[in-house]
């Protein structure tokens, strides 16, 4: 039996037991991303083609905080005083800073004295003038205030920093009525299993307050929870000043890609740029990757004290753009060509594309990037050099470029965008711009299988077989264009029958910043859901799958998916 095309599937009960006994093994993450589509099976209309504003959405959500935190460089040692403080504000200013789209200078742990009688906050002798005067000396000069806070009270080696766990209400007026626009929660102490009450507690109390204040999560590792309940959220422990180190974070954050971007960003901590522990070179790869992987750009080093250098990897206007861009996203890795990992991600402006090749080794190398690895329709592209500042020779279907050792090259391809889908085709007959999943390639036409691409069975939910779909895991997140030339969106969504007994995902789907449908929580035992969705207007659509325990057995399938657009 066909219809629409899916089948009743028939299988042996030894077949299933074959392939779950090779799908056991998943368990670890893997990404993937913009991946060549099937060829077009029919010449699109010529009014398919892309204009300028059908690219990215009109109106931009939340993007990566800009700022400075002296964290790094001071930890909690009395250097860090009102004076010092002050100094990084004007630096901030001087140095070129904020022209180029830092606006928070962020006061981390060691600012508070012991809680009054009453259980309120106060300032300790380093700042004999209090934070409210931080607030306006920060404001004065067109910048925001940001300060941390614990959950418990956190014992350091100079002090002891109250806890602001129970003393939420009284915490947040107090943030408030200092001018506080930003909130750093640390979690110090405590059972884990409270966390979730604990940091939305505080969220909670910040709204209440009527003041805007981003809020910032240090927690790592990443939980799902934290989806949502943040601004942002830690992904890793500490960072330190060391190549290795950065390597462990970049590949700690790119496996949470999907979670960018759409209620806020992973934090891959702040920088340590201009450190003496790292090259300029290393700088340089530090600041593109985490601009690439859409963090928050926090400096961490004494801005009153700052090199030339220094100070020109930070103020990289077209790199901090990579950061910014309306569409939020964060870059994936599309190949790891010997030392070379080759990241990239689709950008607001029509045929636009980061790219960065960073060279985790200690000679030169070089790298290859593709159009159709990129997503962008075959032709030549103009190529701009981010740390050169200037653009190379224009490139045709393809780029090579040498990358020095420990260093990037940081690019902007603008090319061609494939043409908009027209008629009712399926998601996996059509060029997706962007794809992450948390295991293996998202794949077309069968359920995810093994890491490797094409390995997968049919698609299968609830006994029934689909021909059409694509296969996922989580977290995972497939961006289409859709040009504002489409209606509906329909899917049968679920969790694969070749899973097994376990799985639990979250399906949700996005459309020009805004969520337009959410399962809630979709267990292996739970029934195949059939949606149909109105996507009239839409610049774009997001297909995200969340994980809700772990990542193993989300097989999650979204079969049938199709579009209904103009012919």
């Amino acid at each position: 039996m066909v219809t629409a095309g899916r089948t009743t599937r028939v299988g042996s009960f030894a077949g299933i037991l074959a392939i779950a006994s090779i799908l056991a093994g998943c368990g670890d993450r893997q990404l993937t991303a913009i991946l060549p589509a099937p060829s077009d099976l029919t010449d699109p209309p010529p009014d398919t083609l892309p204009d300028p504003a059908s690219c990215a959405p009109t109106t931009s959500g939340l993007l990566p905080a800009l700022g400075w935190n002296g964290w790094n460089e001071f930890r909690c040692r009395a250097e860090l005083d009102q004076a010092k403080f002050e100094a990084n504000v004007d630096a901030l200013v001087a140095r070129g800073m904020k022209d180029a789209g830092y606006e928070f200078a962020n006061l981390d742990d060691c600012w508070q004295a012991p809680r009054g009688a009453d259980g309120t906050l106060s300032a300790n002798a380093r700042f004999p003038d209090g934070i409210a005067a931080l607030g306006l000396y920060v404001h004065d000069r067109g910048l925001k205030l940001g300060i941390d806070t614990h959950n418990t009270d956190c014992k350091r080696p100079e002090l002891l920093t109250p806890g602001s766990a129970t003393h939420e209400a009284r915490d947040a007026a107090s943030f408030a009525a200092w001018g506080v626009d930003y909130v750093k929660y640390t979690r110090c102490g405590g059972d884990p299993a409270d966390d979730p009450a604990t940091f939305a507690a505080l969220r909670d109390a910040l709204a209440q307050t009527g003041r805007p204040m981003r809020f910032s999560i240090g927690d790592a590792p990443f939980a799902y929870w934290q989806l949502g309940a943040a601004d942002q959220w830690r992904t890793h422990a500490d960072i330190e000043p060391a190549w290795p180190a950065l390597l462990d974070i970049i590949d700690a954050d790119s496996e949470l890609a999907a979670y960018a971007g759409q209620v806020g960003f992973n934090d891959a901590d702040m920088l340590w740029v201009g450190s003496a522990a790292l090259t300029e070179a290393e700088s340089r790869a530090h600041f593109s990757m985490w601009a690439m992987l859409a963090s928050p750009l926090l400096a961490g080093n004494d801005l009153s004290a700052m090199s030339d250098a220094t100070a020109a990897i930070l103020t990289n206007r077209e790199v901090i753009a990579l950061d910014q861009d309306p569409l939020a996203l964060q870059g994936v890795q599309l190949d790891q060509q010997g030392d070379v990992g080759v990241y990239a991600k689709p950008l607001s402006r029509c045929g636009a594309r980061a790219v960065v090749l960073l060279n985790r080794g200690s000679r030169a190398a070089d790298a290859t990037v593709t159009w159709q690895a990129l997503g962008l329709a075959p032709g030549a592209a103009n190529v701009r050099d981010l740390w050169a500042a200037r653009d190379l020779d224009p490139a045709h279907d393809t780029l090579t470029l040498t990358v020095p050792p420990h260093d990037v090259r940081a690019l902007r391809i603008s090319g061609t965008e494939p043409p908009l889908p027209h008629g009712t085709p399926y998601l996996s007959d059509l060029p997706w711009t962007y794809a992450a999943n948390g295991w293996g390639p998202v794949e077309r036409d069968q359920e995810l299988g093994d890491k490797p691409a094409g390995d997968g069975q049919p698609l299968s939910l609830g006994g029934t077989h689909y021909d059409k779909g694509l296969g996922t895991n989580s977290p995972a997140l497939v961006r289409y264009l859709l040009g504002k030339r489409c209606s509906r969106f329909s899917a049968d969504i679920g969790i694969d029958d070749l899973a097994g007994a376990i799985g639990s995902v979250v399906f949700q789907v996005w459309a020009d910043n805004g969520k337009i449908f959410d399962s809630g929580t979709m267990l292996r035992s739970t029934p195949p859901r059939h949606i149909d969705l109105d996507v009239s207007g839409r610049t774009e659509i997001r297909l995200f799958v969340g994980e809700v325990d772990d990542i193993g057995q989300d097989h999650a399938d979204w079969a049938d998916a199709r579009l209904t657009c103009d012919p």
